[in-house]
């Protein structure tokens, strides 16, 4: 089971650094400054959760976790101390009580409800007994993990400031708050379907004291003839960006005109010209004066008038 640290009283809460310890820091400062000595990890974080800092240093089954001595430091700041195999709170620092925990079996840190302060390099220090069970040798100290913090801005609000002498703009504001580290704010143009240039901008942060999150504030002049427009909230240190439409007052959106199915429009055409073909048929065959025509036979005089005709001719 991991072991977690337990808070301490308030005058023990030095979080100061042993003067033991100061050789090795000392080792560490100069074994880190050369290369392919020390190790280093990165590992990011998100705000409130909970990170593992991996140390890589397995204790055998038959190991006694009194034999060793662990440090977790960040600098010169103690985030958890082992001694004799309890967790020792004196020289732990106060703003890690009761986050954190030790896995005994490869000596990593668990730190819980991360804060944006815990952003650093960590520092893994590992010291065994000797042989003489009188005193402890380093056995670990060339491992180092840096910690990178991330907090997700809200959902953007935009608004609409009161409209100024020159009715031909419009003023808009786009917020969003709670985020680390800084983002950069993109406003889209999406009538025009172009990004509007940082010169019609401009954004400012303000930073909180306490949990070192970050509001931003963008205010754009944009034409009063922009009917939509998006403010989106984006840093490569975030998963996604956070964006939001908005419309100024006063612009009425003009609906695209809908786009007809290609095969729509040929079968429309094959089917006029199958409806004009039977009714050309129709009026062919079918009309009354067309039958009556065909139909009306065809005057013949009598044989013997024809006859007659005949003698007259000849006689003339």
């Amino acid at each position: 089971m991991p072991l977690c640290g337990t808070k301490a009283p308030s005058w023990r809460r030095t979080g100061s650094v042993p003067r033991l310890w100061i050789p090795q820091l000392a080792l560490l400062c100069v074994t880190c400054f050369l290369p392919g000595i020390c190790k280093v990890v990165s590992i990011q974080a998100s705000l409130n959760s909970t990170v593992v800092l991996p140390c890589h240093h397995a204790i055998g089954p038959e190991e006694l976790l009194r034999d060793y001595r662990v440090y977790w430091q960040m600098g010169h700041i103690v985030a958890h101390a082992l001694m004799d195999g309890r967790h020792e709170e004196q020289h732990q620092n106060g703003k890690y009580f009761n986050r954190t925990c030790l896995d005994h079996n490869n000596l990593s840190l668990s730190l819980s409800d991360v804060r944006v302060s815990d952003a650093g390099s960590y520092s893994c220090y590992v010291q065994k007994r000797d042989g003489t069970g009188r005193g402890f040798k380093s056995i670990q100290a060339d491992y180092s993990v840096l910690l990178s913090v991330i907090a997700a801005y809200s959902q953007p609000t935009v608004s609409q400031e009161e409209a100024s002498d020159n009715t031909c703009c419009v003023n808009l504001t786009c917020l969003s708050q709670g985020g680390y580290p800084q983002a950069s704010v993109v406003w889209y143009n999406l009538t025009g379907e172009h990004v509007i240039p940082e010169s019609q901008q401009t954004t400012s942060f303000l930073q909180d004291p306490d949990s070192h999150l970050y509001n931003v504030t963008s205010r754009l002049v944009v034409e009063a003839s922009t009917c939509l427009v998006v403010c989106s909230v984006q840093s490569e240190h975030l998963p996604a960006a956070n964006s939001s439409h908005f419309t100024p007052d006063g612009c009425k959106l003009v609906p695209e005109p809908k786009k007809k199915d290609a095969s729509a429009i040929v079968v429309g055409i094959i089917a006029i010209i199958l409806a004009l073909l039977l009714l050309f048929l129709a009026i062919k065959f079918c009309c009354p004066c067309s039958t009556r025509r065909n139909n009306s036979p065809s005057y013949a005089a009598p044989i013997g008038q024809r006859g007659d005709n005949n003698n007259e001719d000849a006689t003339l």
